[in-house]
């Protein structure tokens, strides 16, 4: 449930992204036969509902997109309100990251790397999220390697063509590139951890 302390708009917002990361997320161990076998439809397919919208089921490419919206129509709300970004940080970026590890599906992934475009083309997010999103980056560029199929290399090149492209994207992404080890920020960060996106693609 939303925080009770919330003003019953930002409460109902609350509730709508908590419920799309619920629904945008699969339990395996309750998915039929037939979702196991064709990985398309279980990536395609809602397998959940949430807690809020208790009856309904959207499907996975739905979910992801009413996210972006969420975060590109109302980003101070989340940078505004601790409550919500913490919603973002913890619950939407979770379902980012296994929306795009987990692709199977061309639908999904077009999708996951729109709400990712989102977060980066909004720089006080960015800046706050900049340990989740050199996560992410790393992922894209693992997308590109040559063992991956052409489908998901094609969408990542054209991903990270796009941010090269981006002045402003460059600013946070140099700006912000401390190394970091986790996705959550730590005193001194980790040099082990994932690289800062310029280092990763020179």
């Amino acid at each position: 449930p939303a925080p009770a302390q919330l003003p019953d708009p930002v409460k109902m917002f609350y509730s709508f992204v908590q419920d799309l990361c619920v629904m945008a997320d699969y339990d395996a161990s309750s998915l039929s036969s037939r979702y196991q076998v064709d990985a398309g439809e279980r990536m395609r397919t809602g397998a959940r509902e949430g807690y809020w919208l208790c009856t309904i089921k959207f499907p996975r490419p739905l979910c992801l997109d009413l996210l972006s919206t969420c975060v590109a129509a109302h980003p101070r709300i989340f940078t505004g309100t601790p409550e919500c970004f913490s919603l973002l940080r913890h619950n939407l970026c979770a379902t980012l990251l296994k929306n795009l590890k987990g692709c199977f599906d061309f639908a999904i992934l077009i999708r996951s790397i729109s709400l990712l475009q989102k977060l980066l083309q909004n720089q006080t997010l960015a800046r706050l999220l900049m340990p989740e999103l050199q996560v992410f980056m790393q992922i894209m560029l693992d997308l590109a390697n040559a063992d991956r199929s052409t489908w998901q290399r094609a969408t990542s090149l054209e991903f990270l063509k796009s941010v090269c492209e981006d002045p402003q994207a460059l600013v946070v992404l140099y700006e912000q590139g401390a190394p970091v080890g986790t996705m959550s920020r730590s005193p001194g960060g980790s040099p082990s951890g994932p690289r800062m996106f310029l280092d990763m693609t020179t």
